[in-house]
């Protein structure tokens, strides 16, 4: 089929269509228009095809001045020509064709010769089979000719006996034992046993007994059931017309709405992207930031009114792709999911991601918008301390504000969602508006820079340009501003500034500013997470506590420098390698020193505490059935020493049992500490515990073997 449209369709990239779980790609190839045709005969046979005979009544492609419809249709029918050649049949062709056949099925005069002979009824029936018949007025119009059963004729007024046209159908799900209340409780007690024994080192009889019974209930509701999923329609062979159009013309009929919603979307980025400075030449990447994940590309248009028609007028037995293959992506299983995404570590080379919605662009984005609000508060505000800082940032980075900045945007209009649950409350769509935002300008950074970004978010941040001025021209540091050319010239005049030339001989940098590295090494410390691991390990490879500039440093001669002060350390070295030199020498010194121990942080699995594994673990020993699982409790037993050094020691129970103590100077430090690694990893209870310890590792084994047996391969 051929579309024109009144607008240029450049650089469109091909759309996906999913079809019965299958996906499809249409691409779109220029070519000269053919001859010898009219508008008015492409739109009369658009509203025959859509209108009349799939009842797409919502398919709305007209243009809303009143002028002329965006998208005009013109099928390619084909004729044989000698030699096992073809001949693209004109419009004046199709259209002469389709009003001639348009007649009842069978006429009285044919009827006779039609129920007595073989030869022809044989031809009648290879005829009639797969042919869309249409009876206007009646609801639905049109379906498909499966079998035409002569042995079941009726009779009309004047005792003619008509066959009948058998329309073999599907009952919708909501008539089905699918939508029984009782089937979809029962149906969830069956997933959620299944979980649970799948998680279990051994299942018990009475569970593995209660998991058949289930399955057999299941069974039973099915063969059971008074709606069969199948049914079939008769009509009399006298009240319907024949259209002279098949399934397979229908079938690829219904994915013109699909393909029309996606070029009318992508000339509607033309408008955003123009809005945000055209910055986007991969339209692709501007339409992944805009789609919500509750969006699925599958029909285009109201899914009821697509089913019907499929189920009318479509292939009778279309091919059917993997079940639920679309969401094997963005389906979430906890911690099981999680270690088999750890252990696949990282690609070599950049791949294209199987998940086409806006959430990893979001998180790119968060850090994009952070790390934008960081540097610039930092240099507007040079007298301001890291706490004022910080609520600075949060102000500007916080949800209800993004959500203000994206309604400039308009990006509620463009985002891409499906009306649900979801977002049915205002707050909720707020909320999506804003991530959507987040996505935007991790598109942006992927497609322009971080200076892009910064741009556009002064944009949509002020609309005074005298404010965009002052955040876009932010000044210099003042120790910058001081000396524009460097100050180690004053290396010679103070110790301190000497002890840091020592650190730059160890590691090979060279600063412009030296006083920056000296206030690097005096900050102060913040917070805890998982990551903080490898920072400090990074800070003792470099050696950085034995150049901290702290009165207090003394303190730490007998019990070492705490971690979380090394990993603050590490992250005000990187601070100030950004304000001397930028950001590319930030990124060569993480390709050298940070990067390389995420593989080992990986598979040590540094990144799952002991407190969150045994949070895991513990929910895989719940009980199907019971409301509430049973849950870790803590128990705080002692608190010593000092008040700005509190010791404190907490036990952990579960099921009334004491299972493990520890002690640290940070109370949700010392929860981590009194995990299950050391005194419940060898229970059988837990072995799902060990499952998951040993997943990582034995996965990163298996791609290396992989990975060498394809290199000893192309060697030889």
């Amino acid at each position: 089929m051929s579309l024109f449209s009144h607008v240029p369709l450049d650089n469109i990239p091909p759309c996906n269509v999913i079809r019965f779980s299958i996906e499809y790609t249409i691409t779109l190839v220029k070519e000269n228009p053919p001859e010898n045709f009219v508008i008015q005969e492409l739109d009369m046979f658009s509203d025959f095809i859509f209108t009349e005979i799939l009842e797409l009544y919502d398919f709305d492609y007209d243009d809303k001045s009143g002028g002329c419809r965006r998208f005009h249709f013109m099928p390619r029918f084909a004729r044989l020509l000698p030699n096992n050649g073809k001949e693209i049949l004109s419009m004046h062709q199709v259209m002469t064709y389709l009003l001639t056949i348009r007649k009842p099925v069978i006429t009285e005069d044919k009827l006779a010769s039609i129920l007595k002979l073989d030869t022809i009824k044989s031809r009648f029936l290879d005829f009639m089979h797969d042919m869309i018949v249409t009876c206007p007025g009646k609801k639905p119009s049109s379906v498909r000719c499966d079998q035409v059963d002569r042995d079941q004729a009726v009779s009309n007024k004047k005792s003619k006996q008509f066959p009948l046209i058998i329309h073999e159908g599907v009952m919708p799900t909501q008539l089905t034992y699918a939508a029984d209340p009782k089937y979809k409780k029962l149906f969830k007690s069956f997933l959620r046993m299944r979980h649970l024994l799948l998680n279990r080192s051994r299942a018990s009889h009475d569970e593995q007994q209660s998991y058949i019974n289930i399955q057999n209930e299941l069974a039973k509701i099915r063969k059971e059931s008074y709606s069969p999923k199948e049914v079939n329609s008769e009509i009399p062979c006298n009240e319907v017309l024949i259209t002279g159009i098949r399934s397979d013309v229908c079938q690829h009929a219904l994915i013109m709405p699909v393909l029309v919603n996606y070029l009318r979307y992508y000339l509607c980025l033309d408008k955003l992207n123009v809005k945000l400075g055209n910055i986007f030449t991969d339209k692709v990447l501007l339409k992944r930031a805009m789609t919500h994940p509750s969006y699925r590309l599958t029909f285009g248009m109201n899914s009821d009114h697509i089913r019907n028609s499929l189920y009318n007028c479509g292939i009778r037995q279309p091919e059917f792709g993997e079940k639920n293959w679309q969401s094997n992506d963005n389906r979430k299983k906890g911690i099981v999911n999680l270690v088999k995404i750890m252990s696949r570590l990282a690609e070599e080379e950049e791949v294209s991601s199987n998940i086409h919605h806006y959430e990893r662009l979001e998180f790119l984005g968060d850090a994009v918008v952070e790390f934008i609000t960081s540097t610039t508060l930092y240099h507007l505000f040079p007298d301001v301390e890291e706490g004022g800082l910080a609520v600075y940032r949060q102000a500007l980075v916080e949800n209800q504000h993004l959500a203000k900045l994206a309604k400039k945007l308009q990006l509620e209009h463009y985002m891409l969602y499906s009306h649900g649950p979801d977002l049915c409350r205002d707050q909720d769509l707020r909320h999506a508006v804003a991530n959507c935002l987040e996505a935007v300008m991790g598109a942006i950074y992927l497609e322009k820079g971080i200076e892009e970004a910064r741009r556009v978010f002064c944009t949509v941040l002020f609309e005074e340009e005298d404010l965009r001025q002052i955040w876009a021209r932010y000044p210099k540091h003042p120790l910058q501003v001081q000396l524009p050319d460097g100050d180690r010239h004053m290396i010679k005049d103070f110790p301190v500034l000497q002890r840091m030339t020592e650190f730059e001989e160890c590691t090979g940098m060279k600063f412009k500013h030296i006083r920056l590295l000296a206030r690097a090494f005096t900050q102060r410390t913040i917070g805890y997470n998982e990551l903080t691991l490898t920072q400090s390990i990074i800070c003792q490879d470099l050696g950085l506590e034995e150049y901290m500039l702290d009165d207090t440093a003394c303190r730490f001669a007998r019990k070492g420098v705490p971690m979380k002060l090394q990993a603050d350390l590490l992250e005000a070295l990187l601070g100030a390698m950004y304000v001397d030199s930028g950001l590319d020498v930030v990124e060569a010194f993480c390709n050298v020193c940070f990067f390389p121990r995420l593989r080992e942080f990986i598979i040590e699995q540094d990144w799952n505490d002991d407190k969150s594994k045994l949070q895991q673990v513990v929910l895989t020993l719940r009980k199907e059935g019971a409301e509430q699982p049973d849950i870790p409790q803590y128990k705080l037993l002692k608190k010593s020493g000092p008040t700005n050094a509190s010791v404190y020691t907490v036990a952990v129970f579960f099921k009334g049992k004491r299972i493990g103590v520890g002690s640290a100077e940070r109370y949700e430090r010392v929860k981590c500490l009194a995990g299950p690694l050391n005194s419940l990893a060898g229970p059988p209870c837990f072995a799902f515990l060990e499952a998951c310890k040993q997943a990582v590792p034995v996965q990163f084994k298996l791609v290396k073997a992989i990975q060498s047996s394809l290199t000893a391969t192309d060697i030889s």
